[in-house]
Parts: structure tokens; sequence; C-alpha cells
């Protein structure tokens, strides 16, 4: 059973499966925020990455990493679908491929793939779900000029990074989200995609709450 939130007089919350402790007005920034909706993927988008080997011309097969930006698994790509890598580069499936695929079967290739192209499949759910415990930020310089949230930049880094604390199921219709604090306890296992983030998106997370793993 999720676990009831209050986070003032006249709203109440389920707190998401990554909560270490509970979510209250100590814990959650006041007033929420404003998220650019179109820096979200959609919900069953898929991004398809080509592997170290690339595809030469006329090649029927290529090596990929496929993987669902939210951490999603079973989703697919229908076969006739064409991938557009950028510039004239294109591969259209002969077959299906599946999210966690090593290699797509594709048309004789017109142009050669080399590693790291990349292209995402939008899917067909076409609603750009926001799952609890993303990782969103925006410069000093962004937050002065009244910009909202996009995808947090863990490179760079943002000046301002937060973990979002509850689900928007689709921030078309309503970009408004709530940060959690920093310092807040959390299960890092827990949060959407955790073992897929890179090293140094767990190090920002790490470095702004309080990580514990949750009981096995």
């Amino acid at each position: 059973m999720a676990i009831g939130v209050k986070f003032n007089e006249q709203q109440n919350f389920d707190i998401p499966a990554f909560a270490a402790e509970p979510f209250t007005a100590n814990t959650l920034m006041p007033g929420g925020a404003i998220i650019t909706a179109t820096a979200f993927d959609y919900r069953d988008a898929l991004v398809v990455t080509v592997g170290a080997a690339g595809a030469a011309v006329d090649a029927t097969s290529v090596p990929v990493t496929i993987v669902s930006p939210l951490g999603r698994s079973g989703l697919k790509i229908p076969a006739d679908t064409t991938l557009d890598f950028g510039g004239d580069k294109f591969a259209t499936l002969t077959a299906e491929a599946t999210v966690g695929d090593t290699t797509i079967t594709v048309r004789a290739l017109v142009t050669a793939l080399v590693q790291d192209d990349t292209d995402t499949y939008n899917g067909t759910e076409l609603v750009r779900h926001i799952p609890a415990g993303t990782i969103v930020g925006r410069t000093y310089a962004e937050r002065d000029a009244g910009t909202a949230f996009g995808k947090g930049d863990v490179d760079t880094p943002d000046d301002q990074l937060f973990l979002t604390a509850f689900d928007v199921p689709d921030a078309v219709e309503s970009p408004y989200i709530v940060l959690l604090r920093h310092n807040t306890r959390i299960y890092e296992d827990k949060l959407p995609g955790w073992s897929g983030l890179s090293a140094t998106a767990k190090a920002a997370i790490r470095s702004r709450y309080e990580t514990i793993i949750s009981a096995q």
C-alpha cells in the first residue's frame, strides 16, 4: 500500500517507492515548479544507438543498443519503421525490434552507419510521462530569466538539480512538478532507471540526497 503524505492542509499525496522517509513540507520545495514538456521523451520512446562495429553500405544487420529512457521493458519498434540517424543516414527495419536487442535487421543500407549514430523512436502513445524520481535542472541564468526546468544536465552541471517528487502523467497537459528537497533520504536502487544511469548522474544524486539501499 502506498504511503499517504500531507503537503498542505488541502492536499494528500501518495509517495513513490524510492521514498525512504515521509514526504512533508520539510522535504518538498515550496511553490512547485514548471517543466518544459518537449525536453522529455514520449512514454514509449526508444533510443537506438549504433554499436562499435558500425554497418557498411548494403549491410542488412546493424549492431545497436535499444533502451527506454524511462526504463520500461517489453517496448517494440514495428517492422517497416524508418530510423533517421541524421543527414542521409536512414535504416528501415525489416523485422520488429525490442528494447534490449543488440542488433536490428534492416533493408540494405544506402549510407554506412558508424558508432554512436543515434535516433529516438517516438512510439505510439505520444504522452510525455515524467516519473517520480526524474532528475531535472536548470542554470541560475535560466532561473533568473524565468525558464522552466528541463532534463537535468549532470555533466556541465546545471546549477539547480533536483529529483521530482511525484509522477507527471503527461507534461503536455499539465507541466507542473514538485521538487524533492536536497538531503531527503531515498532508496537509490528504486529510482526509475537507476541501473542505467551514468556514473556522473549517480554521483550527482548521491551528493545531493541521503541515499540508501532498499531491503532485498
